[in-house]
């Protein structure tokens, strides 16, 4: 199952960068990424198996805290982007749209 795989690798990561999520507090924040747009995504739709593997672009997982800041105060535990490929992917992108909140992403200076 995709979520799985996903939270083992942000747990070695965090391991292996010295980076502790807040104990007590949300999950990491998971963005689904597509034409352009950033979406907070709920999880539920990603452990029910909305999202297929063949529909991913790419996952990447953030836990620098200058990258971070460009989420907003929902990242401080971390994010997970997960990009979907924009072939054919409308009919997904459609089904997760009850799950998905816009949001807006800061540039990088």
């Amino acid at each position: 199952m995709i979520i799985n795989n996903i939270m083992t690798y942000f747990k070695e990561l965090c391991s292996r960068k010295n980076f502790t999520p807040r104990k007590q507090g949300p999950a990491p924040l998971y963005i689904l990424k597509y034409k352009g747009k950033a979406f907070s995504i709920d999880t539920t739709a990603i452990k029910n198996g909305a999202l297929e593997s063949r529909a991913l672009k790419s996952i990447d997982v953030i836990i620098d805290k200058r990258e971070l800041a460009r989420y907003g105060d929902a990242a401080r535990n971390g994010a997970i982007v997960i990009t979907l490929n924009e072939v054919q992917n409308e009919r997904i992108f459609s089904s997760l749209k009850k799950h998905l909140r816009k949001i807006s992403v800061t540039k990088l200076e």
